[in-house]
């Protein structure tokens, strides 16, 4: 196990639809790990509400298939080359549910592939256990935003997300971070227009209230 990671106690009973838990259940009883993981748990630690409800699992592509089949669960399968679904629920107030393969041999390599520390936690329902293996707690708590991943030509985008991140929540960006960020700004000349809009749509939208307000 990596020195890095850590783990905290947490019940969110009243938090998390009832639609989520059973999605995890499901999954845990077949004997694959599952764990929410990105945005809902950033924001249900800071006490906000969480709208989107993303899962990673150990689950292969095809088990993770077989499983819902299996089970009658209706899902979107757009995004297999991706490796994950997006699952529907009864829930009409509840977005469809992304269950991704990890990213790596296991949860914790993972989490390191990803954007931002505060993005990068994750947590187990049924344990009611928080991972982070890239300081992500700490960061929320100090609200700074710092890459967890290298950002380079690879990840350009990133640059977007930590802006978006910053403003919306308040944070500052770690030092390192946003010289990391001026020294890629030269690759976003390669993404996609429309990546690019979109992600430009996302931070005026994340910064509305702090830029307008």
């Amino acid at each position: 196990m990596d020195s890095t990671r850590k783990t905290m106690r947490m019940h969110w009973e009243n938090e998390i639809p009832a639609e989520v838990v059973r999605l995890s259940e499901l999954f845990a009883s077949a004997g694959f790990k599952i764990h929410l993981v990105g945005g809902c748990v950033r924001d249900l630690l800071l006490g906000r509400k969480a709208h989107d409800f993303d899962f990673t699992t150990s689950a292969t592509i095809e088990e993770m298939q077989s499983l819902l089949r299996a089970n009658s669960l209706r899902y979107n399968d757009k995004y297999l080359f991706l490796n994950y679904v997006q699952v529907y629920t009864d829930n009409d107030d509840l977005e469809p549910v992304d269950i991704s393969c990890y990213h790596g041999k296991d949860l914790d390599e993972d989490l390191k592939d990803r954007d931002l520390t505060i993005n990068a936690l994750a947590y187990d329902i049924q344990a009611g256990e928080i991972v982070d293996c890239t300081g992500g707690l700490e960061d929320l708590r100090n609200r700074i935003i710092r890459y967890s991943r290298p950002l380079g030509k690879d990840n350009p985008g990133d640059i977007l997300r930590a802006l978006r991140f910053a403003l919306e929540l308040d944070f500052r960006i770690d030092p390192q971070s946003y010289r990391a960020m001026e020294e890629s700004v030269v690759y976003m000349e390669g993404i996609r227009t429309s990546t690019l809009v979109k992600g430009m749509t996302k931070l005026l939208r994340g910064a509305r209230n702090k830029l307008t307000g």
